[in-house]
């Protein structure tokens, strides 16, 4: 796992109001545990997206951005 994807991941889970909405961790001290279930399954779909957004581009890793033009 490169670097950026690490600190990407260490960053939402800072998020701990968001936890259980948009993440699906029901406990909050979950993400102290790096082998808990629903912490494993957040960082998978994760790595996948970005391992997905990637190889569109030919990288191991990459954010996808959306362009919006009405403001």
């Amino acid at each position: 796992m490169t670097h950026f994807v690490e600190a990407k991941l260490a960053a939402l889970l800072e998020h701990r109001s968001q936890l259980r909405s948009t993440m699906g961790i029901a406990e909050a001290n979950a993400v102290e545990d790096d082998e808990h279930p629903e912490v494993l399954e957040f960082k998978r779909r994760v790595t996948d997206r970005l391992a997905e957004n990637g190889r569109q581009g030919g990288f191991a890793a990459a954010e996808a951005f959306k362009r919006i033009d009405d403001l």
